[in-house]
């Protein structure tokens, strides 16, 4: 019984260790191991910060989902987004994402996709102006 309490505490004492470290930490990835982001097809394990703002991330997946809707081209030319031709043909076939990393910086964002199915990384670029955030580019790496 006392050796469950103690592991018990042992665990609530690191639970809130890593809580306390989440919170007090401004970068949207905490940790991240494996392969470079930027190369599909790499094994990468990251844990995200719990605490981030993910506007970012809930306008990129919309993005996404929005993409694969059929009328990708139109969207990325609605977007002023150029040489999107080969973004189109990535998610088009493509049936998930995950993210696995965030880069914040003072007047862009970086968010790299996974599209496991297509073996494929998508780079959404996120661009800060008077009017907020806007995105600027989307590239795919196969």
């Amino acid at each position: 019984m006392s050796r469950s309490i103690a592991v018990s505490i042992a665990a609530l004492i690191l639970l809130s260790a890593f809580f306390i470290y989440a919170r007090s930490n401004r970068n949207p990835v905490l940790f991240s191991f494996g392969a470079d982001p930027e190369l599909p097809g790499g094994r990468i394990l990251t844990v995200m910060n719990p605490f981030r703002q993910t506007s970012l991330e809930d306008a990129a997946e919309k993005l996404i989902h929005d993409l694969r809707s059929g009328d990708c081209e139109q969207i990325l030319a609605k977007n002023n987004i150029r040489r999107g031709r080969m973004v189109c043909e990535m998610v088009k076939g493509s049936r998930s994402e995950r993210e696995v990393w965030r880069e914040d910086q003072s007047r862009e964002c970086l968010l790299i996709y996974d599209l496991p199915d297509k073996g494929a990384r998508l780079l959404v670029y996120f661009y800060r102006d008077e009017v907020g955030l806007t995105v600027g580019a989307i590239s795919s790496i196969q």
